[in-house]
């Protein structure tokens, strides 16, 4: 078996270069042996082991599974810095079917049956076979209950990237952040970084050697480069 891996490592590396070999052998056993080395080529990386607190409005992008995982060759990012265009893969959260059938179920009080959520997913195998319709989204109604009793636990974190300009990018999952956004009460929700666009990268350095660019004070508060500023 061992052989066989081997020189199907060699094919892959022969036919679809190093980068595709690292991120499928990512895929494969869980980390990617060259992700190390960009430890060396900047000078602030960000704590990727540390979860931390952002306002929900700092947060208003999605990436979709199936977009980020054929972007990046598996489930999570090879690296940790991400050049390329794969933020241009987001969408607004505000224009998604679950954001806006939550709120229409859960603002404007419209029963399931009327909501752009159940008429997207009526006839396709969002659900599974044990459930129909109403039990499947009947599932969110516990969840948002909870939410909205007892707010987004610290350790209910969500996973993000940071696109170039420093934008908030949820990997998949949107209806917990659909229903913090729509409960009033929740201002606040924890987020774990997991991969940054290179130009983010590039910036936090610029701050960490010369300090932030006049022209950059907009991102003074941003919560991402508190580490860097203070």
């Amino acid at each position: 078996m061992a052989t066989y891996y081997a020189k199907r490592a060699i094919e892959i590396l022969r036919e679809e270069g190093v980068l595709t070999l690292c991120r499928k052998s990512a895929n494969f056993i869980g980390i990617c042996p060259m992700a190390k080395i960009q430890n060396f080529r900047y000078d602030n990386l960000p704590d990727f082991n540390k979860k931390y607190q952002i306002p929900v409005s700092d947060i208003n992008y999605i990436i979709r599974r199936e977009d980020y995982r054929d972007f990046f060759g598996g489930s999570k990012p090879c690296y940790r810095i991400w050049k390329g265009e794969w933020h241009k893969l987001k969408e607004d959260i505000s224009t998604l079917y679950e954001y806006q059938g939550l709120k229409q179920r859960f603002c404007e009080g419209e029963v399931w049956e009327k909501t752009i959520y159940y008429n997207k997913i009526k006839n396709t195998n969002r659900h599974s076979e044990v459930e129909n319709v109403i039990d499947y989204l009947n599932h969110y109604e516990d969840i948002y209950y909870d939410m909205k009793k007892h707010g987004y636990k610290k350790e209910g974190y969500i996973d993000v990237f940071i696109g170039p300009n420093g934008e908030y990018i949820r990997k998949d999952g949107p209806h917990r952040l659909s229903m913090a956004k729509i409960i009033d009460d929740i201002d606040y929700i924890h987020v774990n970084v997991i991969s940054v666009h290179k130009k983010w990268q590039e910036l936090r350095d610029e701050i960490h050697n010369n300090g932030l660019p006049e022209d950059r004070e907009d991102l003074r508060n941003h919560p991402d480069l508190q580490d860097v500023l203070n």
